[in-house]
């Protein structure tokens, strides 16, 4: 998922790519509309300059159960990578996933 995120043509995606060699989870918190997975990255990595701190993401997924499908935000503090979040809407995360499609932008309803 962070990689169809990141690969998005633009400086903040491309500054943040090189973070994913050496990325690892360090936990993930279920909403029941989604989740939240924490993330460490290598304290090698170069951060973004300036480091700032966003949101932001232009994927989502059609998931078999979710009528109106999925969407994920990743989230940069410090110029590094921190989180990536994924939620549905007016719906319950289905507790297991075996099919997705990624798309850029929403989902077409």
């Amino acid at each position: 998922m962070l990689e169809a995120i990141l690969a998005e043509d633009t400086v903040l995606a491309r500054g943040l790519r090189g973070q994913l060699a050496g990325i690892t989870v360090v936990s993930r918190q279920h909403t029941g509309v989604g989740f939240f997975t924490y993330l460490a990255v290598a304290a090698d990595a170069m951060p973004l300059d300036p480091p700032e701190s966003t949101a932001f993401g232009d994927v989502s997924a059609t998931i078999p159960g979710l009528v109106d499908g999925a969407g994920f935000v990743v989230f940069v503090e410090a110029g590094r990578l921190t989180m990536l979040e994924g939620y549905c809407y007016q719906e319950a995360w289905p507790t297991e996933i075996t099919a997705f499609e990624l798309q850029r932008g929403p989902v077409a309803g």
